[in-house]
């Protein structure tokens, strides 16, 4: 005996006057059930005929609802009564018989459980070509309750993957795993939404309430019928919550889908229900609402129909001792649509999608707890996908708007768009997080594009019509210091300051310009005697340069350089007197004197007793100081 998992078998020439083979190998496919002290087993039958010409047949069984299978390899004898199939060892396992229609058949020795009835298997398609019926089935894109029933009555009875050739068998079993639970939540979601039916008005939403019982009627059948494990009904169940729902948010008192004056529709449903195995939770199949909308007045209705129930009582018991358990829960499913409610109401716009992280729950708003994620699915999930797609357009229409319209003057909007594109980061990775980030990376290349244009333009304009050292020049520079305290897109950074330092060093090379007019007009310096050359160490080759020279280099120095003549040849000697700058009363003064060929002039002696303190620079050093070459030591 092995053990494995699913429903195929057969028979290949069990009965020798109705089956032909030909020479070569070939399989033939019988299934069926059989019973064994109440409970019942699938059997799928794979039987071959060799080239001796011989019968094998592999016998595989499994109880239903479960995933244990077993099998046997038998052989094919006829005896002078019947044939029968016998195992390695001899011992009869299976006595046959044969009809029209099918194989009879009854365990003989090491059935697989105590008390086996007889039973047949009749001939069928290849387990390949029933699986990929099933699988087809169960890939119905919007299931009906009729689909519903089919896929039911269609999984009890699956055929065993392991019936199939050895490189099929994982490929099988991963399809089944994930088509059985996806048919199950499409269907939920089918019955839940109705097709999408409008609850926007009462007669709508009484033929939805209509339309839900009658689902409950036809399925409950299905689902409950030889022992059903619980996957089915729980599905069901999910859908019955997920329509509950939908008529509370449509405004109608859910309360009033149990008909209180008739509990015969009730009874029925709940003796569908497992008697071995009662739940409190057949009680929101059986009333068709689910816990989460029950008011005590319903739950009073219902405690009262129960008892006219048959085998009932522990329905009753099980809902006044759970009822403070659902009570607790509603409790909370009303902080849950609160603050889904909150998020709705909130306006559409980029803020918002970037605060919520696309109306993702509060989680300490709610005090989520860990074991509550399946209501974050529920109540945030699906429900909310409209507005999602809703706010994420809009935030794409936004961001478009922003870049598009704001310059260098909005910077704080251009500000805010930045900071809620830089913290897309927070929202789980989705489609429209990426298409929403390819829009963030265009508009703000877009915007500083714009910052850059407009505040290269306004920069460039400033300092061109800046007077030098007037107030317009200032206001330039302040132009400037206003931009860069201000919000700027890091990619308009570099434009912005390369026009600054541009216009700065024009508009320095202009002012230095005048301070040297403006210097030598103060100096009371003739034409003359500004081109005269006087000697100051370190100025080129030569060591001297011009009186002009002097002053304006001087005056960038912050000194101001006064000439007077004195003597009987004005032009013999001249005092230069040197003012600090600027409004410094602090003035010193000293001789000039012919250079005699190095230079027209040279500074040849201090006036009066100022070479003390700070003016104790050597005579030969002080137009070095003033020019500032290298050679001014001090």
């Amino acid at each position: 005996m092995r053990i494995c998992n699913h429903i195929a078998a057969a028979i290949v020439a069990l009965l020798a006057n109705t089956v032909t083979v030909t020479a070569q190998d070939s399989q033939e496919y019988y299934t069926g059930t059989f019973t064994c002290a109440q409970t019942v087993l699938n059997t799928d039958w794979v039987a071959n005929r060799n080239l001796g010409g011989s019968s094998s047949v592999t016998v595989y069984y499994q109880q239903r609802g479960a995933t244990q299978v077993q099998w046997l390899k038998l052989t094919e004898q006829e005896t002078s009564n019947n044939r029968v199939l016998v195992d390695d060892r001899g011992n009869v396992r299976l006595l046959l018989s044969e009809n029209d229609a099918a194989i009879n058949a009854s365990w003989k020795e090491g059935s697989p459980y105590k008390s086996c009835e007889p039973f047949n298997v009749t001939k069928t398609d290849s387990v390949k070509s029933r699986l990929d019926k099933l699988l087809s089935l169960l890939n119905t894109a919007l299931p009906t309750a009729e689909d519903a029933k089919k896929a039911t009555e269609a999984l009890d009875s699956t055929p065993i993957v392991f019936a199939l050739p050895e490189l099929d068998q994982q490929p099988y079993m991963q399809r089944l795993s994930t088509a059985v639970p996806e048919f199950w939540k499409r269907y939920r979601s089918s019955v839940a939404d109705g097709a999408n039916i409008p609850l926007d008005t009462e007669d709508a939403r009484k033929n939805y309430v209509i339309r839900i019982h009658h689902i409950l009627d036809d399925t409950l059948p299905a689902l409950m019928k030889n022992r059903r494990d619980a996957t089915a009904r729980k599905d069901t169940a999910l859908a019955l919550q997920m329509a509950s729902d939908r008529l509370a948010d449509a405004g109608y008192p859910l309360a009033a889908a149990y008909d209180v004056s008739n509990s015969k529709v009730m009874c029925q449903r709940l003796s569908l229900m497992n008697k071995s195995f009662y739940q409190l939770d057949d009680l929101e199949l059986a009333v068709g609402v689910s816990f989460d909308y029950w008011t005590r007045e319903l739950a009073e209705n219902v405690l009262r129909g129960s008892k006219t129930c048959e085998n009932a009582e522990h329905y009753v018991r099980s809902l006044t001792e759970g009822w403070p358990r659902i009570q607790e829960k509603q409790t909370r499913i009303a902080a849950f649509k609160a603050e889904r409610d909150r998020l709705l109401a909130l306006p559409l716009t980029f803020a918002t999608l970037v605060e919520t992280r696309n109306l993702q729950p509060d989680r300490k708003q709610i005090n989520l707890k860990h074991s509550e994620q399946d209501f974050v699915a529920r109540f945030f999930g699906k429900n909310l996908e409209s507005r999602r797609n809703e706010l994420e357009a809009a935030s794409l229409n936004e961001i478009a708007l922003v870049a598009a319209s704001n310059g260098i003057d909005q910077s704080e909007n251009v500000k805010k768009l930045s900071e809620n594109c830089n913290q897309l980061r927070r929202l789980e990775s989705s489609q429209a997080q990426d298409t929403i980030t390819a829009a963030c990376t265009t508009a703000l290349a877009s915007a500083a594009k714009k910052q850059a244009e407009e505040g290269v333009a306004r920069i460039n304009a400033a300092f061109d019509t800046a007077e030098p050292l007037a107030p317009a020049a200032d206001q330039a520079r302040q132009l400037c210091k206003d931009l860069s305290d201000g919000f700027v897109l890091r990619d308009a950074v570099p434009a912005l300051r390369s026009a600054c330092q541009s216009g700065d060093r024009k508009l320095k090379e202009k002012e230095e310009a005048q301070r040297c007019v403006i210097a030598v007009e103060k100096s009371g310096a003739d034409a003359d005697l500004l081109d005269a050359t006087i000697v100051v160490k370190g100025s080129g080759s030569d060591n001297r340069t011009t009186i002009k020279e002097l002053v304006c280099e001087a005056s960038r120095n912050d000194f101001q350089i006064i000439f007077r003549s004195e003597g009987a040849l004005m032009w013999s000697k001249q005092v230069m007197t040197l003012h600090s700058m600027p409004g410094s009363e602090e003035a010193f003064s000293v001789e000039l004197a012919s250079a005699e060929g190095e230079a027209d002039w040279k500074v040849s002696s201090w006036i009066g007793d100022q070479q003390t303190g700070s003016n104790d620079t050597p005579l030969d050093q002080i137009t070095a100081c003033l020019v500032g070459t290298s050679s001014c030591k001090d």
